[in-house]
């Protein structure tokens, strides 16, 4: 869990590093650069001296949602205000669609630079900016599969861009009780499901809570249909061959063992097309955990990821400023899938 983390935050700091030697090319003067606060650069123009706070957005696929957007500009407006700068920049990797461009465009005191102003600006830069840039986007592109046309894909996000509550439903998962007791479980189902829903919610339909299965005797805490839009899912459904994903939710004060993953895996079933699992364990998972998901995947071709209560958090607070919560789930998918042996 620990690695997934460290790895995302040794790319955004390439990012950064990336940004710094554009910008110093382009004549600007990096006046603070702290991966612990927003906004993630603070530069100064030496012709004008006007500073300009930048906001960096790792985003895996080639567009992204009008909600991630839209949060990451409301994120930056707030610390433009809050730095008294003259100008606020968001910086992402992926490509603005014609729609998006005109939503952006005529913002006061706001630009967006993206994939294609970057490449630009990293090809004027010189010093091996355009091979950094390129790197760092190989290692973060997702194959995508069978996308639904972009077109489709963006009218559904323009529709259906949710709320800035990612923060408020981490403070209330932080403050939850923990135990198996029946009052805190539950609440702790609750909380879980409107956060998955908040964060994943344009890529499944039909959430369905407390779903029996084998003829009423199991419950699987919550189980939905895929209808992808994101590459993350989209991909995921391909690969696997799912249509449903199971999420199960452990709010126990101690690690989860390899009996927790067994009785998810149980729920899964490849023919019915439920063949993935998400399992949020508020203490993550233990080394006897870790072995039972690998062996499910070696064995029956069953994917189960876990994350914990901090990682959730961290992904819904990150929502609210524009951060995509796909790339923890890529990264930890990258994980199993290069270190499973047979």
């Amino acid at each position: 869990m620990i690695e997934s983390s460290r790895i995302i935050f040794d790319l955004e700091q390439r990012f950064a590093r990336l940004l710094e030697g554009i910008l110093t090319a382009e004549k600007y003067e990096i006046v603070s650069r702290d991966e612990r606060v927003f906004p993630d650069l603070i530069a100064r123009a030496l012709r004008t001296k006007a500073i300009t706070v930048f906001s960096l957005k790792l985003y895996r696929s080639e567009r992204t949602s009008f909600t991630l957007l839209e949060h990451a500009v409301d994120g930056l407006q707030q610390d433009v205000k809050r730095y008294g700068a003259a100008y606020g920049i968001l910086v992402i990797t992926s490509i603005l669609s014609e729609r998006q461009k005109a939503r952006v465009t005529g913002l006061e005191k706001i630009a967006v630079w993206d994939r294609v102003d970057l490449t630009e600006r990293a090809k004027r830069a010189g010093n091996g900016a355009i091979l950094s840039l390129n790197e760092l986007l190989k290692h973060m592109r997702m194959d995508e599969q069978t996308t639904p046309s972009a077109a489709i894909a963006e009218l559904v996000e323009e529709i259906i861009v949710t709320p800035r509550r990612g923060a408020e439903l981490a403070e209330k998962l932080q403050a939850s009780s923990t135990g198996r007791n029946k009052t805190a479980a539950k609440n702790f189902e609750v909380l879980c499901e409107q956060a998955l829903t908040l964060l994943y919610g344009s890529d499944f339909a039909a959430w369905t809570p407390q779903a029996r299965v084998d003829g009423g005797f199991q419950r699987i805490d919550l189980v939905a249909r895929l209808v992808p839009i994101s590459p993350f899912w989209v991909n995921l459904a391909h690969d696997f061959r799912s249509r449903y994903v199971i999420f199960e939710f452990k709010n126990y004060p101690g690690a989860i063992t390899q009996s927790e993953v067994y009785s998810t895996e149980k729920y899964l079933f490849t023919s019915a097309l439920r063949s993935v699992a998400v399992i949020v364990a508020r203490s993550g998972f233990s080394q006897s955990a870790e072995k039972a998901m690998n062996g499910a995947l070696r064995e029956q071709g069953k994917l189960i990821l876990c994350i914990d209560l901090k990682e959730l958090c961290t992904l819904l607070r990150g929502y609210d400023v524009g951060d995509d919560p796909c790339n923890l789930l890529i990264q930890r998918l990258d994980e199993v899938l290069t270190r499973i042996s047979r």
